[in-house]
């Protein structure tokens, strides 16, 4: 059975809203871990978040979701990069919800590595901001 592609810039891809798109493809490629035939995929996914189609607020919003795919995939280091960059993307984009998939990301990255205070400070820091967030948006994701 062969498995439905999706591509971004495809016919279909304007037509989903931006949260849904980012989502599918996080969820497309930590669902492919493992397996040899959507290796090259995974290039392509982070390639695409730094699409220069996507505004500022987009590709921040899209490095968050792939850190989370990094980070379900495995791959601590590219994970906490990537979201080491989002964080302080989506905060200047005042991304709220990205924001808040960055710090869960680098918080889970810390607890995964056995760094358990720098987890809960994290996590901490990731509930405060969503707190204070415009009609606590943070909390959404």
């Amino acid at each position: 059975m062969t498995k439905p592609h999706f591509r971004i810039g495809s016919p279909a891809c304007p037509s989903l809203e931006r949260p849904v798109r980012a989502s599918a493809l996080a969820r497309t490629m930590s669902g492919s871990r493992g397996s040899g035939e959507n290796a090259s995929s995974h290039g392509s996914f982070f390639r695409a978040c730094q699409s220069p189609l996507l505004t500022g607020p987009e590709q921040a919003e899209a490095q968050a979701w792939a850190s989370f795919a990094r980070q379900l995939m495995g791959d601590l280091d590219g994970a906490a990069a990537t979201a080491g960059e989002a964080r302080s993307a989506t905060v200047s984009a005042r991304d709220h919800v990205a924001t808040s998939i960055a710090m869960a990301t680098l918080a889970l990255n810390a607890l995964v590595r056995g760094h358990l205070p720098e987890a809960l400070q994290t996590a901490d820091d990731a509930v405060r901001l969503a707190d204070q967030s415009p009609g606590r948006q943070g909390h959404r994701s």
